[in-house]
């Protein structure tokens, strides 16, 4: 009878311990998404990150199993993104979200939010446009494969929107092209 009792009892605090982990986390994204309404830019953004992130980081230990641990991991990579020095750590968000759970549409988001900050962070392009590629071959009927194509052959040809609008035209009507 004690073993039982004393299973209940951790098994109740194991979850209210979860219910708060996750009511912190979605205050502090109520928080974070009302400043960016607010446009509150300052020094002081980066300030505390740790334990923002630690915040997400315990929010998703606590729901592995659950949906929500996508979108508390998908929201740790989007904070490690915006802190100077960082970068490789989303990234690591990011990879581990698409290796856990290749199936669900938040793997897609997050070979593009690693796309992303190769390219913006890290200054990697061929990276860049290897993870585009991965979401293009990986996921081809989603969202996010037209972008990552659209975005990936931006990378690879630069600014030069002529060729790259020839080229688009030319794949839309499968002719040969001009000489």
């Amino acid at each position: 009878m004690s073993k039982n009792f004393f299973f209940l009892c951790f098994m109740t605090l194991g979850f209210l311990n979860c219910n708060r982990a996750h009511n912190k986390a979605e205050k502090l994204l109520n928080t974070i998404l009302l400043d960016s309404e607010k446009s509150i830019k300052s020094p002081q953004d980066t300030i505390f990150w740790k334990n923002k992130l630690n915040i997400f980081s315990d929010a998703a230990d606590c729901s592995e199993s659950d949906s929500l641990w996508a979108r508390y991991t998908m929201l740790s990579g989007d904070l490690q993104a915006t802190i100077p020095g960082r970068a490789l750590f989303a990234i690591r968000s990011y990879m581990t979200l698409h290796d856990s759970i290749p199936s669900s549409s938040q793997a897609a988001m997050a070979l593009f939010s690693a796309a992303l900050v190769f390219e913006q962070q890290l200054n990697d392009s061929p990276r860049a446009v290897q993870t585009l590629s991965l979401l293009i071959d990986t996921y081809p009927k989603t969202n996010f494969a037209d972008r990552a194509s659209k975005y990936r052959d931006m990378l690879i040809f630069g600014n030069d929107s002529i060729l790259l609008e020839k080229i688009h035209t030319w794949q839309e009507t499968s002719q040969s092209p001009p000489l």
